[in-house]
């Protein structure tokens, strides 16, 4: 179920209450704004998971592939999630407990594990980034900081989306995706 920030809801909803925010997480500000808002509407509890599921790509053939594309979808992808988990590591310390630790859970890319036939370089690399991001995140919120955080990263293939729809142009259906990965 998910409630606008400015929304009341009674304790037993608000246990199991989504908190959606419109923002651009690719700059602090929009990082910011969310902590805000989960601390306005939520600040006692905390936060019991973090998804990290916003994302962007760019296309091009490597002689072509702007510096300002890579850094676009570098931004969102890795630095954004960087900057929530760590705008959050507050409001998730306090949802979490031994038993019912707080969870991160990042949607990385089988193109983070493998690169894709396709020139899109700057998303693969930011998902191989992601995925070793939510490494470190754990290794620093378990071994080092001993907090009940845990962090998991998910390696989804192709998916039909408007992002991924962009891939047609290169020639290939959205089986031929699928099957050739």
């Amino acid at each position: 179920r998910s409630v606008e920030d400015d929304d009341v809801e009674d304790e037993r909803v608000r246990a199991s209450r989504v908190i959606h925010v419109k923002c651009d997480l690719s700059t602090a500000e929009g990082a910011e704004k969310v902590k805000r808002v989960v601390e306005r509407v939520d600040g006692d509890h905390g936060v019991d998971v973090l998804v990290h599921n916003s994302g962007t790509s760019w296309g091009s053939d490597l002689e072509t592939h702007s510096d300002d594309g890579f850094r676009k979808t570098y931004e969102l992808n890795v630095v954004g999630t960087f900057r929530l988990t760590r705008a959050l590591l507050g409001a998730l310390t306090r949802a979490s407990t031994p038993e019912d630790p707080s969870r991160v859970i990042i949607i990385g890319s089988i193109a983070g594990i493998s690169p894709q036939t396709y020139p899109t370089f700057s998303y693969d690399a930011s998902k191989a980034a992601l995925h070793h991001l939510a490494k470190k995140l754990a290794d620093e919120f378990a071994m080092k900081r001993k907090l009940n955080i845990t962090v998991n990263v998910v390696a989804p293939g192709y998916v039909p989306t408007k992002m991924s729809n962009q891939l047609s142009k290169y020639g290939d259906s959205s089986d031929d995706i699928v099957r050739n990965g």
